[in-house]
């Protein structure tokens, strides 16, 4: 109802339609007057009797017309959904500018990630227990990266327990699930970062406090968390 009165100026059309139909009866009565044929009525035009409006038909029109568009549109996105297409529903009854605005919207990650749109359906994650028989057996290779994140550029490479990624026979570790979902939102971004430095930076950690402080417990904790 309320985009058939941002489409129709219903009191307009109703005032033509109650001039249309005077003309018309005033051409039948002079028809009639002179005993000759009546004229056709217009088409468009109801001569019978009735208390619907032209505003009336009009948006009945409308909404029949919205609701085919609207069966449309659902067997449509049923069709995309079966292919795993995103989509992405926008209202456009308030006008042309939102609806624009809206579009441009959702419309900007893919323009920003078109790279990765054909990349990540070919992802798939892989948990290190099956990427460890894997790489032994020569089904896949380790990429350039290594088992260093391909995500942050020099990383510490701590042990982890977040699932590689696998694309194109080659397995990559990323090690946080943070990473683990930039990686898969966006590969192309990431594939042509340059590899690990061959220089391994080791540092050394000093725990400083005083007696029964929990040096020796922050420490196992930091061994057991950098793999020292």
């Amino acid at each position: 109802d309320f985009a058939a009165k941002k489409t129709f100026d219903f009191e307009s059309i109703d005032r033509d339609y109650e001039a249309r139909l005077a003309e018309y009866k005033a051409q039948v009565a002079a028809a009639e007057a002179k005993e000759e044929e009546p004229p056709e009525a217009p088409e468009g035009l109801v001569t019978d009797e009735t208390e619907e409006k032209e505003s009336d038909r009009v948006k009945a029109r409308f909404i029949e017309s919205k609701s085919m568009q609207q069966q449309v549109l659902k067997e449509m996105m049923e069709v995309f959904q079966s292919s795993r297409a995103p989509l992405q529903k926008v209202s456009s009854d308030r006008g042309d500018g939102p609806t624009h605005k809206a579009i441009r919207s959702h419309c900007r990650p893919f323009l920003e990630q078109r790279g990765s749109l054909l990349l990540r359906h070919q992802l798939r994650k892989v948990s290190n227990l099956k990427a460890d028989d894997q790489l032994r057996r020569g089904l896949i290779n380790v990429s350039g990266f290594g088992h260093c994140s391909p995500t942050v550029l020099d990383a510490p490479n701590f042990p982890n327990q977040t699932p590689g990624v696998q694309l194109g026979g080659r397995i990559y570790f990323p090690q946080s699930e943070a990473q683990l979902a930039q990686f898969m939102e966006d590969p192309a971004r990431f594939l042509g970062n340059p590899g690990p430095s061959p220089v391994q930076l080791c540092p050394a950690i000093s725990v400083v406090g005083g007696p029964l402080s929990g040096k020796t417990s922050l420490a196992k904790e930091l061994a057991q968390r950098t793999g020292a």
